[in-house]
């Protein structure tokens, strides 16, 4: 098993465990600029955050 499976796997157990850890990762993702599933679902997650931050405002 390699590292990012592993981590992966682990990503997704702690989804199941805690239902605002899939914001969190999204959300660290973005800013480190790794997106989970290539350039779409990166700009659809800082599209989010943004919106999210304006809602906040």
């Amino acid at each position: 098993m390699t590292k990012e499976t592993t981590r992966d796997r682990l990503v997704r157990k702690e989804q199941r465990n805690s239902p605002g850890s899939g914001f969190n990762n999204a959300l660290a993702r973005a800013h480190t600029g790794q997106p989970p599933n290539g350039c779409l679902s990166f700009i659809i997650t800082v599209i989010i955050i943004f919106l999210l931050f304006r809602a906040c405002m």
